[in-house]
Formats: C-alpha cells, structure tokens, sequence
C-alpha cells in the first residue's frame, strides 16, 4: 500500500515552478509600463481590489 500510494503523491519541478514565477514577474512588469500614466491609485486598484462577492449571499461575510 505504500508503494502504491507513493506514485500518487504530487510532484513538483522545480524549473518549471521558476518559469512560472518569472512568467508572473513579467506579466507584472507588463502591466506597470502599460499603467506608467495612470495615478497610483489606479494602479493599486488592479492588485488590491476585493474579491468577488460569493454567488451565495452568506450573511457576516460580506456587507449587504
């Protein structure tokens, strides 16, 4: 049993992990040069926004 559930444990590459987060770094730098004209704000907004409100309206989670 412990041979089985080994091969289904997750692995990770680690390469590939690297090019995903050096994907994120550029996506990131893309977007602040397309947003080098607008305020700061405007720009905060793009990473800081809220979630989406559930489909669910689940009382003392979100402001009615």
């Amino acid at each position: 049993m412990d041979k089985i559930s080994l091969q289904f444990e997750p692995t990770v590459n680690i390469t590939e992990l690297q090019d995903v987060i050096n994907g994120e770094k550029k996506c990131i730098e893309t977007l602040k040069i397309k947003c080098r004209r607008q305020t700061f704000h405007s720009f905060s907004l793009i990473f800081w926004a809220p979630p989406e409100p559930p489909l669910l309206d689940i009382p003392g989670i979100y402001p009615p």
